[in-house]
């Protein structure tokens, strides 16, 4: 028995009408949306804290000059490159300063 190519099962199915096709595909929209400085901040500092592995929001997190993440200014959490920039970055977006440890 030969196998049919996927175009020709295709018309085999359209034209027979004895077998289900089930079609499936992505609806791709365009969104815009405004954002304020400070949301923006808060965005970027979920997506370090996810990066890190940490679900707490509520906190202020700060960074060191050798890329350590801190929760509040001296809760050493550990070395993350990545993270500690963006930190930085939400921190400046939020409070206009990076929060650095002591």
């Amino acid at each position: 028995m030969t196998s049919l190519s996927i175009r020709d099962k295709i018309y085999s199915i359209l034209n027979n009408g004895d077998e289900k096709v089930k079609i499936t595909g992505k609806k791709t929209i365009d969104v815009e949306m405004e954002v304020d400085q400070k949301e923006l901040g808060r965005i970027l500092m979920g997506l370090a804290l996810e990066k890190i592995g940490v679900d707490d929001p509520g906190c202020d997190y700060s960074t060191d000059d050798r890329y350590g993440v801190y929760m509040g200014l001296n809760g050493f959490l550990g070395y993350w490159m990545d993270a500690a920039i963006m930190i930085d970055a939400a921190n400046i977006l939020i409070y206009g300063q990076a929060l650095k440890a002591s």
